[in-house]
């Protein structure tokens, strides 16, 4: 005859480990022992099992207090809901206190955070809704403060530890009284020198032009090249997966452009032109160009800058940045011409170098990251 073995709700962690196929799992209602006419609803689950002792067939039940469940669960959202409201009355008390003498906050800036405490489920008040309603309006552009020049020019004026000259300067590098035409024609105009250096170098003076040795014959043969590369460059390029890669070999067998060749090689291979409908010619320029700008000092040169290329190259491919997914085409891109640029006009000294000699670039940046 089988037997029964029934187990208390504090063993349902160990009766888990068993569940079967044969598992029966039913809620009852009961009638509480301790509180006579107060009801609460158990969950009986029951594995046909063989004694370890006796050998026998039997039966073993698990009992647990779903409302003793369900009320513990209520109890600990109450307590977050408490703590979250603990949290947010100290951090506006914080803000209270630290309460900055302007408003730097964006309209957009605004309605995320008026957004976030509505996803919280807190409340939002009358006062806050109107707040960023009249900010919306009052902005013309919702990424930029609200009056941002008249907070910082009564800041100044009202004897505060901001001085008027500092305010001056906030306002003249923070503020933008550019259109957006004017943005676009800008960003059009310095694309177009970038991409096209052969058109503007000859409109450049003599002593200018003199500065880049790029010509359209330069061009036409570094295209060929790139069409048609020797056996000595595939063997190299070939290479460009390994750790053991010899940028050196590289400037040699490329005619003294390994960056230009190993940048437009990488670009190719990883479909790039074509997925960013990109013009070779305008890429092999702007390659060539870049090249042209880096200077032949014994380290932050043209061969420096397609060593870093192409250990940056590896580090994506063989770490699995690439095939994880975690690099798409976009970031690939950013990656490239991070590297292909990242010492473009390099003087080959450093910070200190360059704010000892008083030089040009150290008085430009008010001696403070000159390179």
């Amino acid at each position: 005859m089988s037997q029964v073995m029934s187990v208390s709700s504090t063993t349902m962690c160990y009766c888990a480990l068993h569940t079967s196929p044969n598992t029966r799992r039913f809620p009852q209602l009961r009638e509480s022992t301790r509180t006579p006419g107060k009801y609460r609803w158990v969950l009986y689950e029951m594995w046909p099992l063989r004694d370890p002792i006796t050998q026998q067939q039997c039966v073993l039940v698990c009992e647990q207090n779903i409302t003793q469940v369900k009320s513990l669960e209520e109890e600990f959202r109450r307590q977050n809901r408490r703590l979250e409201e603990q949290l947010e009355e100290a951090l506006t008390q914080r803000d209270l206190v630290h309460k900055s003498a302007i408003d730097i906050d964006t309209p957009a800036d605004k309605t995320l955070k008026l957004l976030d405490k509505i996803m919280r489920g807190h409340e939002v008040t009358a006062s806050e809704a109107m707040d960023l309603h009249d900010a919306i309006v009052r902005s013309g552009d919702l990424r930029q403060p609200v009056n941002f020049n008249e907070q910082v020019l009564e800041q100044a004026q009202g004897g505060s530890m901001l001085d008027k000259e500092v305010g001056q300067s906030l306002i003249q590098l923070l503020s933008s009284r550019k259109t957006v035409e004017q943005q676009q024609q800008q960003r059009s105009t310095s694309t177009l020198e970038i991409m096209s250096p052969v058109a503007s170098s000859a409109s450049r003076s003599t002593s200018t032009a003199s500065s880049s040795n790029i010509d359209r014959v330069d061009v036409q043969e570094t295209m060929s090249m790139v069409k048609e590369p020797s056996d000595d460059l595939m063997v190299m390029l070939a290479k460009a997966d390994g750790w053991q890669f010899d940028a050196f070999e590289l400037n040699e067998v490329s005619g003294g452009r390994p960056l230009s060749f190993l940048g437009y090689f990488l670009f190719k291979r990883f479909e790039l032109i074509e997925k960013f409908g990109l013009d070779e010619v305008r890429l092999v320029q702007f390659l060539m160009r870049v090249e042209e700008g880096y200077p032949s000092n014994s380290y932050h040169n043209r061969i420096h800058a397609a060593d870093v290329l192409q250990s940056l190259h590896v580090l994506l491919f063989r770490g699995g940045l690439m095939q994880s997914g975690y690099c798409d085409d976009i970031s690939l891109v950013s990656c490239f011409l991070s590297a292909i640029v990242h010492d473009y006009q390099h003087k080959g000294v450093n910070n200190d170098y360059l704010v000892r000699t008083g030089d040009g670039l150290a008085i430009l940046y008010n001696d403070r990251c000159s390179l």
